[in-house]
């Protein structure tokens, strides 16, 4: 048997598939588990893309990016239920979904940088970029006052 030289990295594991989020009081009922098990194997589909994926130049996810856009699924758990997970050249993630008759778009950066983004369905209103540089009280209050308490923490 061969074993690899001390020297080569080695191959990180994906994160692991179909954990559910854990329950804390003042939070609202998190995703269910057939919701947490769809986003993370989604997020578990994105980690692993390489570098060029696009065969443009597309950055890989980064495990700063991953982290940030798992605790935002955590924290407004009513997002995970509405959300699409794509990525982006950059190395992000883009939680795209549709709410109150708005095409929203939250890009989570690969450093974890955090921008919002959207149009009115069928309308002239657009929300322009709202950026934050993590995902902090500022950033939730910009996400909450687009929706309902449906959005919001319990």
């Amino acid at each position: 048997m061969t074993y690899p030289s001390p020297l080569t990295p080695m191959p990180r594991k994906p994160s692991p598939h179909n954990i559910a989020p854990p329950s804390s009081p003042g939070r609202r009922a998190p995703a269910t588990h057939a919701q947490w098990t769809r986003i993370e194997a989604r997020l578990s589909e994105l980690a692993l893309l390489p570098a060029n994926w696009d065969d443009h130049g597309a950055a890989a996810i980064g495990p700063q990016c991953m982290m940030t856009t798992r605790q935002l699924l955590l924290i407004r758990p009513a997002l995970a239920e509405a959300s699409e997970l794509f990525p982006t050249v950059e190395g992000g993630i883009l939680v795209e979904f549709v709410h109150n008759g708005w095409d929203l778009t939250i890009e989570v950066g690969p450093t974890g940088t955090l921008e919002i983004y959207g149009f009115q369905i069928g309308g002239s209103d657009q929300l322009l970029p709202q950026a934050s540089s993590s995902l902090d009280d500022l950033f939730l209050k910009q996400f909450d006052s687009l929706g309902e308490a449906k959005w919001r923490r319990s």
